[in-house]
C-alpha cells in the first residue's frame, strides 16, 4: 500500500507567520528552541503545525500562538531589551561592527537570561506603573474635593501600600538584580570556581560586589567603562537602593523602613505618602512616591546601560567605521603586543 503524500501539507503547516498578531510583528526571539513573534503591543510564542507533527501525519496541524506578554515594541522596556537580542543577532552593537564575541561566552545561556530580564523588567514596570496610578487617582480625588468646616477626615488612601511597595522593590527589583549578576557569572562562568560562584550569589543583587569580585581574579579592569559606571551608580544610588530593599525584606531593630499612608498635618495640610527609613544608623522621612519615580527611572537605565557595556566586555573582534573609513580589531590573541 502506497503512504500518501503529504508533501503539499507540509508547505501549509509551515506558513507560521500568517497568524493574526494583533498587532504589526516587528521580530523574532529564539531562546530555548522556541520562537516568540515581537509586536507593537504584545510578544507572543509561537508553536508551528510542524512542531506539533514532526512526523507529518495530519495534514491541517495548525499553527498557534500564545501571548506571554501584553506589551510589545510600543512599551520602551520592551523595545530596548529587544534591541539588545537585535545586536546579538546582527552582531552589531552601536559603533561596533561584525562584531564576534569571546568563545567563553555561552551566547544561548545569555540570551536565555537576556529572555528572564525582559519578562522581570516588564513585571518592575507594571508595578510601578499600578503604584503611580493609584497615587494618581488619589490626589486627582482630593482635588475635586475642598475641606470645609471641622471635616478632618483623610479622603485620600492607597489600598495596600505597604505591600505594593514591598512587591515592587523586594521581589520585581530584587529580581532583575538576581538577573543582571546571574548573566555576569553567566559571562565569566569558565573562570569561576563553584565557590567563588557562591559567594557572588550570596550578594545577587549587588553588581558591585560580583564586579569587584571579577576584578580580584582579573577578570574585569578596573579602568574599563563597566567596573566605573557601576561604581558611580552604586555610590549614587544603587547601594542605598539595595540597603532599603533588605531592609523592608528583613526587618531589624537598627534597620527598618516604615511606610506612611497619605496623612494631614497639623495645619490641615495634606501630606503625601512618606517613608522613613533607617538603613545607616540616621532615620530619614522623605516622598515615597517621588523617591519611587527616581529609583525607578535609575534601575531601568542602569538595567540597559550594564547589558550593553557587558555585552561590550565580551567583543573579541569588530570592524569601526569612521568618517568614512573603515578600522578592523582583530581578536586580542592575534593583536601585536
Amino acid at each position: 500500500m502506497l503512504e500518501q503524500d503529504y508533501s503539499k501539507h507540509s508547505k501549509y503547516k509551515q506558513s507560521a507567520f500568517s497568524l493574526d498578531m494583533g498587532s504589526p510583528t516587528r521580530g523574532f526571539i529564539k531562546v530555548n528552541n522556541k520562537l516568540y513573534v515581537v509586536c507593537d503591543d504584545n510578544i507572543s510564542l509561537i508553536e508551528t503545525g510542524i512542531e506539533k507533527d514532526p512526523q507529518n501525519k495530519y495534514p491541517f496541524a495548525p499553527n498557534t500562538s500564545q501571548k506571554v506578554l501584553n506589551k510589545g515594541v510600543k512599551s520602551e522596556v520592551v523595545k530596548e531589551i529587544y534591541d539588545l537580542f537585535e545586536s546579538i543577532k546582527n552582531r552589531e552593537l552601536g559603533q561596533y561592527k561584525c562584531i564576534t564575541l569571546k568563545k567563553t561566552l555561552d551566547i544561548e545561556k545569555s540570551k536565555s537570561v537576556l529572555w528572564e530580564i525582559l519578562i522581570n523588567l516588564s513585571s518592575f514596570e507594571d508595578s510601578y506603573k499600578e503604584l503611580i496610578n493609584s497615587y494618581n487617582r488619589q490626589i486627582e480625588t482630593i482635588n475635586n474635593e475642598s475641606f470645609v468646616g471641622n471635616n478632618f477626615e483623610v479622603k485620600a488612601f492607597i489600598p495596600n501600600i505597604d505591600k505594593k511597595v514591598k512587591d515592587f522593590i523586594v521581589s520585581d527589583a530584587g529580581g532583575v538584580l538576581n538577573k543582571l549578576t546571574n548573566l555576569l557569572i553567566i559571562f565569566y562562568d569558565k573562570n569561576l570556581s563553584k565557590n567563588k560562584k557562591d559567594k557572588i550569589l550570596q550578594n545577587d543583587k549587588r553588581l558591585f560586589f560580583a564586579l569587584d569580585s571579577l576584578s580580584s581574579l582579573g577578570l574585569i579592569d578596573k579602568n574599563s567603562s563597566i567596573y566605573k559606571y557601576i561604581k558611580k551608580q552604586n555610590d549614587d544610588f544603587l547601594n542605598e537602593f539595595i540597603d532599603i530593599r533588605n531592609a523592608l525584606k528583613h526587618k531589624q531593630e537598627t534597620k527598618f523602613v516604615k511606610i506612611r499612608n497619605f496623612s494631614l498635618g497639623a495645619d490641615r495640610h495634606l501630606i503625601p505618602p512618606i517613608w522613613e527609613i533607617n538603613v545607616k544608623g540616621n532615620a530619614c522621612a522623605k516622598d515615597l512616591i517621588k523617591d519611587i519615580v527616581m529609583y525607578s527611572q535609575k534601575i531601568f537605565s542602569l538595567v540597559i546601560c550594564f547589558i550593553r557595556l557587558l555585552l561590550i566586555e565580551q567583543i573579541d573582534s569588530y570592524y569601526i567605521i569612521e568618517n568614512g573609513a573603515i578600522y578592523y580589531m582583530p581578536p586580542k590573541s592575534k593583536r601585536n603586543n
